[in-house]
């Protein structure tokens, strides 16, 4: 058996999947010969419920990873814990700082993760940094390299410390990866390290290992009001330099890369990429 993939949550869902609910955010559940587990929650509850509409049992699923501080990531950890209470979650020690989105002016939303969960369940929630194997096979790491620019869309997402308002530096962005006999799995959740660093961290840490596949999305559209937060050129750019990696053999995207840009990727990537959606299905 290889890894099957399932779209819990996605901005979008699938054709087909009557009954499910959509929602800005994500929720992958990843299911492999030996392990069964999340990656990342999603903003509510929602992902659970979907996974009820879709026959999905969360009752044996006790380790989730959430791959940065944004709510629409890990709003549904305690969610997950009330269906699994011994469970375990793995996150970047730097998840529960205070994270916003600056809309204009003076005005700004608060899109971090819920500050009581720490102390409600000590037990349940492992803060890491550096590279840790969690379980065998599954990895994370948390050291990204900065070779290639990182997407624009950041300039709206600020961090607090000390009452004062700063960019964020995305310290909290982690990147997860599961190793198969055939190759790795990666999951990048929104990328904002930038979809290059992420994978060339990767290549770094495993050389000359195949990577099979790549999930996550890519923040190439603009928060709340969509469209394009990079330049297309860029984003051609970033297609033509994953075209161009041999070991890298698929990339699936969805959530905050945005349609506009997905058009322009898959212009120059062809079936190197896919897309995924609320109720989609991957076998990789």
């Amino acid at each position: 058996m290889g890894m099957k993939i399932t779209a819990l949550i996605e901005n979008t869902c699938s054709p087909g999947t009557a009954g499910l609910k959509s929602q800005h955010g994500l929720s992958l559940l990843v299911e492999t010969a030996k392990q069964k587990f999340l990656c990342d929650t999603g903003a509510t509850s929602l992902f659970a419920r979907n996974a009820a509409r879709l026959g999905l049992s969360l009752s044996d699923c006790e380790l989730a990873v959430i791959t940065h501080g944004h709510f629409d990531h890990g709003g549904g950890i305690r969610a997950f814990l009330g269906l699994n209470p011994a469970a375990e979650i793995y996150l970047h020690q730097n998840a529960f700082e205070a994270y916003y989105l600056h809309l204009f002016g003076p005005v700004r939303k608060y899109i971090g993760l819920d500050k009581t969960l720490p102390a409600s369940y000590p037990a349940n929630l492992n803060l890491v940094s550096g590279a840790k194997e969690i379980r065998p096979d599954i990895h994370i790491l948390t050291e990204v390299l900065s070779t290639s620019p990182r997407p624009a869309g950041n300039r709206k997402l600020m961090r607090m410390d000390g009452g004062v308002l700063s960019p964020d530096t995305f310290r909290h962005e982690l990147v997860l990866v599961v190793r198969e006999k055939d190759g790795l799995v990666v999951f990048s959740g929104c990328s904002h390290r930038g979809i290059l660093n992420m994978i060339e961290t990767v290549e770094a840490r495993f050389l000359g290992e195949t990577i099979k596949a790549v999930f996550g999305g890519f923040h190439f559209a603009r928060p709340l009001i969509g469209g394009l937060s990079e330049k297309p050129d860029l984003i051609a750019r970033i297609g033509d330099a994953l075209c161009c990696k041999p070991h890298l053999l698929k990339v699936y995207t969805g959530h905050c890369t945005g349609e506009a840009a997905y058009r322009i990727l898959k212009e120059r990537m062809g079936k190197k990429l896919g897309r995924f959606a609320t109720g989609s299905v991957i076998e990789v």
